[in-house]
């Protein structure tokens, strides 16, 4: 897919629902497992606790669309650190990078990391991940198989063959299998859970960006090329 537009620009790909989905997802974070029992636990009614979030949205909506503004006033990259030493002195931008390194993002990070341990159920967490790397081995037998398929053995010179080709691919399936069953065993709705979020963003990806990249570019594209090819 090509990145660039017009007299080397980088082109604008980035469109309404892309954009939102980015700042949803940067928003939406451990805090939802704590802030509204806090909430509840300090306003005693329904209406209170409404007035709260609503309130607590505008601000948000304020500190976006100022955002927004000094955006596309300082079209350059560096976010916060741009604005301030555009706006006040380079001085204030350089001290807001390093609070940034030493205490604002180190400090969410710690956050995130005790709301995680306290509320959130670690066991399906890790399995979660856990089972994403699990799928990534999954493939790798198969590109395997593929890759040999397409270029059997004596149509490109190898840097490496391994003697007993296909064994390791074989046995690392059937690892991958067994890891499955037993996961299955114990964590069903988890590897269930799993399947049908990678088939959704498959068919997502399949459907809305597939049609943007070009494949032949990989083989048509001046890259160096392994020694046989």
């Amino acid at each position: 897919m090509s990145t660039t537009g017009e007299a080397g620009t980088l082109r604008r790909a980035i469109r309404l629902p892309h954009a939102t989905a980015m700042v949803v997802g940067t928003i939406i974070g451990a805090s939802i497992f704590v802030q509204p029992s806090e909430v509840t636990s300090q306003v005693h009614s329904v209406g209170g606790v409404l007035l709260v979030w609503f309130l607590a949205g505008l601000l948000t909506l304020i500190g976006s669309l100022v955002c927004a503004e000094l955006a596309s006033t300082f079209t350059r990259t560096g976010g916060v650190y741009v604005y301030l030493s555009e706006a006040f002195h380079p001085a204030l931008g350089f001290l807001w990078g390093w609070a940034m390194l030493l205490t604002m993002h180190s400090g969410i990070i710690a956050a995130i990391a005790t709301v995680f341990a306290l509320k959130v159920p670690l066991a399906q967490v890790i399995t979660f991940s856990i089972l994403s790397g699990l799928l990534g081995y999954t493939f790798m037998p198969i590109n395997v198989w593929k890759f040999r398929n397409k270029w059997p053995l004596g149509s490109i010179r190898r840097g490496y063959e391994h003697p007993f080709h296909p064994l390791p691919a074989i046995v690392l399936m059937t690892l991958c299998i067994a890891t499955y069953f037993a996961v299955y065993l114990g964590y069903g709705r988890q590897l269930l859970a799993m399947m049908a979020f990678y088939i959704v963003a498959s068919l997502w990806f399949t459907v809305h960006r597939y049609k943007y990249v070009r494949r032949g570019d990989q083989f048509t594209m001046p890259w160096p090329k392994p020694l046989g090819y």
